[in-house]
C-alpha cells in the first residue's frame, strides 16, 4: 500500500502461515542425532535439553526447546507445494480460519491466513473499514505470494489457491487472478 496517503497503522499488515511437517525435521530426529553425537552444520551439538529458540517437545522424557528446522536435504525431492489462502469473514480475525491448519499436514500444503485491517478486506464492493478507507488488499495478497516465494524455494505463486468465508469469499473472488482456483463460502 501507499503509506504516504494512508494512516500509518494501515501499512502494518499481518499474516500467518503453517508449513507442513514434510518440510520439517522434527525435534525427535534432532534429539536422536544428539544421542549418537551428531553435530549440525554449524558445529553445534544438540544435548536434547536446550535447542536454540523457543517451544517445547517432550521426547522420551527429555524436554527440548527450539524451533522445528527445515529439512533442506529433501527440499529438491519435495518440489513445489500448493499454497492455500484461507481468508476470514467481516468482523472475524485470521485465526477464525485456523480450522484449515490441520490440512497443511494431511494434504502437504502451505496454509496462509491473512489478517484484514479492522477485521475486514476491501473486495471492491464489500466490506467495512477496508472498503471505506480504500485499503489495497489485492496487492496485500500479491505481496504475500511474492514474499513467500522469495523466502521458500518450494513456493510458487502459480500454485496458489484460496478459500474465503463471507467478506473473505468476496475477497478471494475479487483477487481470483492471483490464484489457480478460489472457493468462496457464503
Amino acid at each position: 500500500p501507499n503509506c504516504q496517503e494512508m494512516k500509518s497503522g494501515d501499512c502494518h499488515r499481518r499474516y500467518y502461515f503453517l508449513l507442513p511437517d514434510i518440510l520439517c525435521q522434527s525435534l525427535r530426529s534432532v534429539l536422536e542425532s544428539a544421542r549418537t553425537g551428531i553435530y549440525d552444520e554449524a558445529g553445534a551439538h544438540y544435548e536434547g535439553v536446550n535447542i536454540n529458540g523457543s517451544g517445547n517437545e517432550d521426547v522420551d522424557g527429555l524436554e527440548a526447546r527450539g524451533p522445528r528446522q527445515l529439512n533442506t536435504n529433501s527440499l529438491k525431492e519435495i518440489g513445489t507445494l500448493p499454497m492455500v489462502f484461507a481468508v476470514h469473514c467481516l468482523g472475524c480475525d485470521a485465526m477464525t480460519m485456523s480450522n484449515f491448519l490441520p490440512y497443511a499436514n494431511s494434504r502437504n500444503m502451505i496454509v496462509v491466513l491473512p489478517e484484514g485491517l479492522h477485521n475486514s478486506f476491501n473486495a471492491k464492493y464489500c466490506c467495512g473499514y477496508a472498503l471505506q478507507n480504500g485499503i489495497d488488499d489485492f496487492n496485500f495478497f500479491s505481496l504475500i505470494q511474492s514474499e513467500m516465494s522469495a523466502e521458500f524455494e518450494f513456493v510458487n505463486p502459480n500454485v496458489s489457491y484460496a478459500v474465503g468465508w463471507s467478506n473473505g469469499g468476496y475477497m478471494v473472488t475479487h483477487a481470483a487472478t492471483l490464484f489457480r482456483a478460489v472457493s468462496p463460502i457464503s
